[in-house]
């Protein structure tokens, strides 16, 4: 009974990074309208247009990716994670296993180094958010 499965021509389609910026390289180079662009790739106009107005965004995205903006919260302390994933990477260099427990106190010492005024609590969501973040594995 596969004959009864309706095929849907306006199939939704993730471009890539690469994709996207081709399309974009093409866009302001070749002098056609937007309209145009998107006829001769396939493109729906509105991803055009939200490609144009992210471009920036899309650059700085990791190669290979087809979201334009990771999503998800916000990183409240950038500057402390980029600190600790520094000294955990410098520290790892050296051949030292470091713990959950070292990345606690760590993680306590340069929020009251940094931001003396916040209340910081340590959780398994934030460390495993943190993890991937920096590209960390602990074992």
């Amino acid at each position: 009974v596969p004959d009864l499965i309706p095929i849907l021509p306006n199939r939704r389609i993730s471009y890539t990074r690469e994709e996207k910026l081709y399309i974009l390289k093409y866009y302001h180079e070749s002098g056609e309208s937007k309209y145009g662009t998107c006829q001769r790739f396939g493109v729906p106009k509105s991803s055009l247009y939200r490609w144009i107005e992210c471009e920036d965004d899309i650059k700085k995205s990791k190669e290979g990716s087809k979201k334009i903006r990771a999503g998800g919260r916000r990183v409240f302390w950038p500057d402390v994670e980029e600190k600790l994933a520094a000294e955990f990477k410098e520290l790892r260099q050296k051949g030292r296993k470091l713990m959950l427990d070292w990345f606690k106190i760590r993680a306590y010492e340069l929020m009251n180094e940094m931001h003396p005024d916040v209340n910081f609590r340590f959780s398994q969501g934030w460390f495993d958010r943190f993890k991937a973040r920096n590209n960390i594995t602990c074992h």
